[in-house]
């Protein structure tokens, strides 16, 4: 497997959410609350799922988006923790 794009996971959070600040959330943690991902098949969903699976971890997958920026938008109102890659999420990070 050649890699070309190395990027981590992050969970997003609106500011006011009881997790926005902390830096390091384990996955259990962030499994506890609703998730809102990208659909299975997507890089970042994969990524999610195998991490998940090797905890024996097995997330509530609330919502799921297409697109990035409905994710992050589906988060900052609050319907479940977002998760991005570091990239995606600091597009949205003031919001």
């Amino acid at each position: 497997m050649l890699t070309l794009v190395g990027e981590q996971l992050v969970a997003a959070v609106p500011f006011d959410h009881p997790l926005a600040k902390r830096h390091r959330i384990s996955l259990a943690e962030i499994s506890a609350h609703p998730i809102v991902s990208m659909p299975k098949g997507t890089g970042v969903r994969t990524v999610f799922d195998q991490a998940c699976t090797r905890k024996g971890i097995h997330p509530d997958i609330a919502l799921q988006a297409s697109a990035p920026g409905a994710v992050a938008d589906l988060a900052a109102r609050d319907l479940g923790i977002a998760i991005l890659t570091e990239s995606m999420a600091a597009s949205r990070a003031g919001d």
